[in-house]
């Protein structure tokens, strides 16, 4: 995103189908912020919104990607980092949290993985597993036996959320949230069944004592509604990159907040995402428990990206997101 006087705001996008998000952005995105206003955040929303709803998720990534690519130019504007723009920090760090997936196939690797990131610092772990246990899926459900290997590789210290992937009928989600917690002390089981299957989930929130979360994968306002209402989760779990960006993030946060629900700001889809997702945090007085924050920053390609120190992570001051692109560098990692 670049405005009339050369500034540049940037953003992470996210989404698996990148070529239905890039029509988007170069097409509906670029007709609706073209000559406007980088200070009319509301109007924009919404206008990208209609704009890119048709698309699905991929319109929603779109959608996400240009709103957070514009609060970092408002920053860099002002000269203020976004949380500032925000209304202020209610933290000044938060706790980071590592990421890592596994379908059953190299337990091994992903405990010795989760071994390097508990020696690394993290006190936060969010174990993506590959669960299975849909009606056509006969394969057998590693689950459990991934989870037991990564708690014995990253110790009792080390705070895990698991998420299933929304794989599970409810029966055997509640059957294995009450493992997950009651054996390896999971704390937060994420996506245990499908986001269309809202009395189901219902149904495991009340069924376990490991908190229940969920919106990751791709979550308005309006789902959020629907997951607290008649989901029953105790949290909301709110990718910034797949939300609708900060403008909605906010409003997400907002929201539950009034329902007593705390947020849980996620960003898998790179560092530009997650230093959005920690300028949230920040400004967040329910937010927590953990940001997801990215080991290193790859290549090269981003600088200013704040450095986890026992565990945890510290907002920048820096204006806007506070992390830089190295244009060189990015086109040489592109192969551009």
């Amino acid at each position: 995103m670049r405005s009339s006087e050369g500034i540049s705001g940037w953003s992470d996008i996210g989404g698996r189908r990148f070529a239905v998000t890039r029509q988007v952005l170069e097409s509906d995105a670029a007709r609706c912020i073209t000559g406007a206003s980088v200070w009319d955040a509301e109007p924009l929303w919404e206008k990208l919104h209609a704009a890119s709803r048709d698309a699905g998720l991929n319109g929603l990534a779109a959608l996400s990607a240009v709103d957070i690519a514009l609060w970092d130019l408002r920053g860099k504007i002002a000269g203020l980092p976004v949380h500032k723009l925000l209304g202020g920090p209610a933290r000044q760090r938060m706790a980071a949290c590592a990421t890592l997936a596994c379908d059953g196939s190299h337990v091994e690797q992903a405990a010795k993985r989760a071994s390097q990131m508990a020696a690394a610092g993290y006190r936060w772990l969010r174990l993506a597993v590959t669960a299975r246990d849909l009606p056509l899926n006969t394969s057998a459900d590693p689950a459990i036996r991934i989870a037991a290997a990564v708690r014995a590789a990253a110790g009792a210290g080390m705070q895990l959320i698991v998420n299933l992937g929304g794989a599970y009928l409810p029966t055997r989600a509640v059957e294995v949230g009450r493992r997950l917690h009651g054996e390896f002390g999971v704390r937060y089981i994420e996506d245990p069944v499908s986001l269309d299957h809202l009395r189901e989930l219902a149904q495991v929130s009340e069924g376990i004592d490991a908190l229940v979360c969920a919106g990751g994968a791709g979550c308005t306002r309006w789902a959020a509604r629907d997951l607290i209402e008649h989901g029953k989760v105790d949290v909301i779990a709110s990718a910034i990159a797949l939300a609708g960006g900060i403008t909605e993030a906010n409003k997400i946060a907002a929201l539950a907040q009034s329902l007593s629900k705390p947020l849980m700001p996620r960003a898998p889809h790179g560092p530009l995402a997650a230093a959005a997702a920690l300028h949230v945090a920040a400004s967040v007085l329910t937010a927590g428990p953990a940001v997801d924050w990215p080991a290193a920053a790859l290549g090269g390609v981003y600088s200013g990206v704040p450095e986890m120190q026992d565990g945890f992570v510290r907002v920048s001051q820096a204006p806007g997101l506070g992390v830089t692109v190295n244009l060189d560098r990015l086109g040489k990692e592109s192969g551009a």
